[in-house]
């Protein structure tokens, strides 16, 4: 069973996978065939910085619609015949190396340098909010769990003057500003 999964997740993968069919179903020796019907070959929008997936053992090769759109179409291909490569070899190989001697000279009789790893850029899965929390001498940018952390009565102090870090900004009369500006708020 194939899955030809629809533009909506990724662009269509039909007419590549027909055009591998035939090579996989008549590897030469060692390689033992593999057919493509009985692959599940779909898109896992939960991928953020690998091209793609593959598990032998249970004959699933997933791939990464936010990496390969159609604008890399040659990346398409290249990631889905290096998957493939891993099920071919996985099959016949079970406990063989992952991008091992094996897997390098299937991806060679394919006609693609065996590299294991892309050069595509990765989708940030999510910016992360900075809190501001103060000392006697600055604003300090930190991250959620260190901002929930001081709520809680957790205790951080800057390093450069050693003050306790706080949700407010500190009044107090001794504090004197510092950097380019001191001189004229002094």
């Amino acid at each position: 069973m194939m899955n030809n999964l629809d533009s909506k997740n990724g662009p269509p993968l039909s007419g590549l996978v027909r055009k591998w069919r035939i090579f996989f179903l008549d590897l030469p020796p060692p390689y033992k065939s593999l057919d493509l019907n009985q692959v599940t070959i779909r898109w896992n929008t939960r991928m953020r910085s690998r091209a793609g997936s593959c598990r032998p053992w249970e004959g699933i090769v997933e791939l990464n619609p936010h990496l390969l759109d159609k604008k890399n179409g040659d990346a398409l291909e290249s990631v889905l015949v290096h998957e493939l490569c891993h099920l071919a070899v996985g099959y016949r190989w079970p406990t063989s190396q992952p991008h091992g001697r094996k897997w390098k000279g299937l991806m060679k009789i394919c006609g693609f340098r065996p590299e294991r790893c892309h050069s595509l850029t990765p989708v940030k899965r999510h910016l992360h909010r900075r809190w501001a929390l103060y000392c006697k001498c600055k604003e300090h940018k930190v991250t959620t769990l260190i901002y929930n952390r001081v709520s809680r009565g957790i205790r951080y102090q800057c390093v450069e003057c050693r003050g306790p870090l706080d949700k407010e900004i500190s009044t107090s009369s001794k504090t004197k500003p510092r950097g380019f500006f001191s001189r004229i708020f002094s």
